[in-house]
């Protein structure tokens, strides 16, 4: 964990390395631990894949979660594999997180991304890869809980290739959802729902 140069956005970004940590979860959230709130700091993924064996606490305000620019999503250089049932648990502190230029891949019958209420999402350029898993319903992408505020999905590939979860799910109170510019990929079975809006209240 080193600083590896002042952002332009105003922050400081850090850089984990696998070699320096017993696994790739202790890395990560070595990473979220030494970030600033509020400051706007990107944890920037080299390229490589890491396994999320361990849930992670995310609960830094302003967080940026970048992976390198790439011209599509499905030349994202990182790959983010959920090797535990809510591997990312986004805590209610995590208001305007950003994350983008990832590819992800979800846990069979788990939820990848878990988030208690929050302000501001911007999910952007991910590609997410359920291409593989084994088909079941409870495998989910993101799952948008108690009261999300404006967020904001844009430019995401999604893939699958048997019948899984939803992408993204809203089971509780949404003020502001905008899900735009997406492409969908289904290989084989059938898929009930990409994007599952019934629980919204």
């Amino acid at each position: 964990l080193y600083e590896a140069r002042k952002s332009g956005r105003g922050g400081t970004q850090y850089v984990y390395r696998t070699g320096d940590y017993t696994s790739d979860a202790v890395a990560v959230q070595a990473a979220i631990d030494g970030m600033v709130d509020f400051r706007g700091d990107a944890l920037y993924f080299t390229p490589g894949n890491p396994s999320i064996a361990t849930a992670l606490v995310i609960n830094v305000p302003d967080a940026r979660w970048i992976g390198a620019p790439v011209s599509h999503p499905t030349l994202a250089k990182t790959t983010l594999t959920a090797a535990v049932a809510a591997a990312f648990g986004v805590t209610a502190a995590a208001d305007r997180m950003e994350i983008g230029y990832l590819q992800l891949v979800p846990l069979t019958a788990g939820t990848m991304f878990d988030f208690a209420a929050v302000t501001g999402l911007h999910v952007h350029d991910t590609f997410y890869n359920a291409d593989g898993i084994t088909a079941n319903t409870a495998t989910v992408g993101f799952v948008l809980a108690t009261t999300t505020e404006f967020a904001n999905f844009d430019r995401n590939y999604i893939w699958v290739d048997g019948a899984q979860g939803p992408w993204v799910r809203a089971s509780g109170i949404i003020k502001g959802l905008s899900i735009s510019n997406f492409e969908i990929y289904l290989e084989a079975g059938s898929w009930a729902a990409a994007i599952n809006l019934d629980g919204v209240g």
